[in-house]
């Protein structure tokens, strides 16, 4: 328990039945001190519409590959990252730059306040309970 310094969940939680047993798993895996680094979209209105009906639509992505149900609220995120000792130190919403995406035909986010997807960073708690 408690030997990684970091742990990456990148485009995992809108992808698994159980976001909540993730990040506790994450913040388990971490030692005192360490960052989870993760980034999703979040169920909000018009997510869905963006990430399955146009990316999925166009080709971009998969289809099938996305479930808005499964999307995650920030909010739970951080309810389930404090039950396992972690603080959010960061979050950033995100949405597709879409000029660079259709000139290369691959998807490309940018930072956007009224965003759809977004990247957290969270920090276990050191020995003290503080954040080193």
């Amino acid at each position: 328990e408690g030997w990684a310094d970091l742990v990456l969940l990148s485009d995992v939680l809108e992808h698994v039945d159980d976001p909540k047993a993730a990040v506790t798993e994450a913040g388990r895996l971490l030692r005192p001190g360490g960052t989870l680094f993760l980034n999703t979209f979040d169920r909000r209105p018009g997510a869905g519409l963006l990430v399955v009906t146009v990316a999925e639509g166009l080709g971009l992505v998969p289809r099938g590959t996305h479930d808005p149900a499964m999307f995650v609220r920030p909010s739970e995120v951080d309810d389930a990252a404090r039950e396992a000792g972690m603080t959010r130190t960061q979050l950033v919403w995100e949405a597709p730059s879409l000029v660079k995406t259709v000139r290369t035909w691959t998807i490309h986010m940018r930072r956007a306040a009224g965003g759809f997807a977004y990247t957290a960073l969270y920090e276990k708690a050191g020995p003290d309970g503080g954040i080193l």
